[in-house]
């Protein structure tokens, strides 16, 4: 699949969308957080955990503790499909590529996961973010 293209960041005089559209995304927006923080959180969790007081890398030695977290990723999958899908822009845009990801991942092409220089699930996750955020009006990572 080729890579999703970086779109241009537009001024607040260039946005488009009426007040109707911009609370519509304001409300997907607080959905997409949500889910974003939850898939921050299995994201943290794939790279370490915790072993008594201390944080440990994740060697992937443990494949029942990785298998657990691809299980909630593909959970929270379903869960921000759901709120993608309430906005047309949004889904053709992001969904082919975050079903990609996902599905590279159940091959075993764990890369898909986190890599910055792909469009990894980690990578689309924050071009998702940015570009909801500009959109909806609200400042990137500022909370609706």
């Amino acid at each position: 699949m080729p890579r999703l293209p970086i779109k241009q960041r537009v001024s607040p005089s260039q946005e488009t969308g009426g007040p109707d559209e911009r609370a519509h995304l304001k409300a997907i927006y607080r959905q997409f957080m949500h889910v974003n923080r939850q898939l921050k959180q299995v994201l943290t969790d794939w790279q370490g955990q915790m072993s008594g007081e201390r944080w440990v890398p994740n060697t992937h030695q443990d494949k029942g503790y990785d298998s657990r977290l691809l299980n909630r990723l593909r959970s929270l999958h379903g869960e921000l499909q759901g709120v993608l899908m309430q906005d047309a822009e949004l889904a053709a845009t992001y969904m082919p590529h975050f079903q990609h990801a996902l599905e590279m991942i159940d091959r075993g092409m764990l890369e898909q996961y986190m890599f910055r220089d792909m469009d990894s699930y980690h990578t689309l996750l924050l071009r998702a973010h940015r570009e909801l955020s500009q959109r909806a009006g609200i400042e990137y990572g500022e909370e609706a």
